[in-house]
């Protein structure tokens, strides 16, 4: 399970933070909620649970946390970005199940020995059961919830409802469910609360960009970010079309396949390696943005009024609640998967980017839910 976190004497309170590692949608909710809390009560100590890399912890949450590595959640296994494997999303349950009571005492030992006093979620539902268990107050946050996602996956299906009547049970005890825009409806939950997003908005450093990337400021040139999050796409932009005034960004991985690519030869090709931009720094910066339906880049683009093509996934229970929220605020094209493997022409790219110069009705997110969360969480720790 990694390292226990032993409450130092002298420190206020303890909040253990358990985030999914499916993707990095979970992060980017949690991480500016983290980071605004330990900003303004540096007394509280912090404990992050997760199985994503620490090197990704620390790129999004930028003050001092204990990090422990346990995957308590499965969330879905994808084929890639965007396609659900069912019958190995059902196995991993089953086996996640199969050792439910060890995984479970860990859990116990865990908040135990850390004195634990708040638990925050978002969204596995062991460590919301076991705090329970234990009558420590729990949190949940998210846009989403695992027994509604899977619902619309596996219906009438026994074994797996008897894992998302689980769920159910640690969501519905929770103290409150935080759901931040856009989420899904969730009606069933008596405990929900509806805030503003929860999102990290980086700095629009246009400009910086360009010169990092040794490209020169012209009325045409059109910056593109492809980032589909943290599920390893494979896909190869080997067959796209080479592009005049466009420019795309790529994520190194997970997020697009390359290995035979040479960026030498693509010159219109460019890492976020080759910046020193933060990711949050490049979404604002760049005009437009290929992505596909999910919660941290899609509010993301809502706060910087960024053009978005999008891979659509109809079979994504949260998808339609996505779409109608972002339409709102910026621009949007769906693409196919297709348009993936062969590249979006340079004149649609340019259309969209320049779209923004129409968008003037509409709406403008002004306000976060950061301090809303950190006001609830504080709450209840005390």
């Amino acid at each position: 399970m990694g390292k226990i976190w032993l409450k130092m004497p002298g420190t206020h309170k303890h909040i253990l933070f358990a985030v999914s590692s499916h993707g990095y949608g979970h992060l980017s909710q949690i991480a500016p909620v983290v980071n605004a809390l330990k900003q303004t009560n540096p007394e509280y100590a912090v404990s992050i649970q997760t199985a994503l890399p620490l090197k990704i912890l620390s790129a999004r949450i930028k003050v001092p946390f204990n990090h422990i590595d346990f995957d308590a959640d499965v969330g879905l296994i994808m084929d890639d970005a965007v396609t659900v494997k069912t019958e190995a999303t059902r196995l991993a349950y089953r086996i996640f199940h199969t050792n439910w009571e060890d995984n479970f005492q860990k859990q116990l030992d865990s908040l135990q020995s850390g004195k634990v006093d708040l638990v925050v979620a978002d969204i596995p539902y062991l460590p919301l059961l076991a705090a329970q268990d234990l009558g420590i107050k729990t949190i949940a946050v998210c846009s989403l919830n695992w027994a509604d996602i899977l619902s619309g996956y596996f219906r009438q299906d026994n074994e797996m409802e008897s894992y998302m009547a689980l769920m159910r049970l640690a969501y519905s005890q929770a103290d409150v469910f935080l759901k931040p825009q856009p989420s899904m409806s969730m009606p069933w939950l008596p405990n929900s609360k509806y805030i503003q997003p929860l999102v990290t908005t980086g700095k629009n450093l246009r400009n910086c960009l360009l010169d990092e990337l040794a490209l020169e400021q012209k009325d045409n040139t059109v910056l593109v970010l492809l980032a589909l999050g943290g599920i390893d796409s494979q896909i190869s932009l080997e067959n796209w079309p080479d592009y005049n005034n466009v420019h795309i960004i790529i994520q190194d991985r997970p997020g697009v396949s390359d290995e035979s690519l040479k960026f030498s030869e693509k010159k219109w090709l460019h890492s976020i390696q080759d910046t020193s931009l933060s990711f949050t720094d490049i979404v604002q910066s760049v005009d437009v943005l290929i992505t596909k339906p999910g919660y941290g880049l899609f509010a993301e683009a809502a706060f910087g009024r960024k053009p978005v093509f999008y891979v659509g996934r109809p079979d994504w229970p949260e998808e339609k609640y996505l779409l109608q929220w972002l339409k709102d605020y910026v621009s949007m094209i769906e693409i196919s998967k297709n348009e993936l493997c062969y590249g979006i022409e340079e004149s649609v790219i340019q259309n969209l980017a320049h779209s923004v110069k129409t968008t003037i009705n509409k709406k403008v997110i002004l306000n976060t839910g950061i301090q809303q969360a950190v006001d609830c969480l504080i709450e209840l720790a005390e």
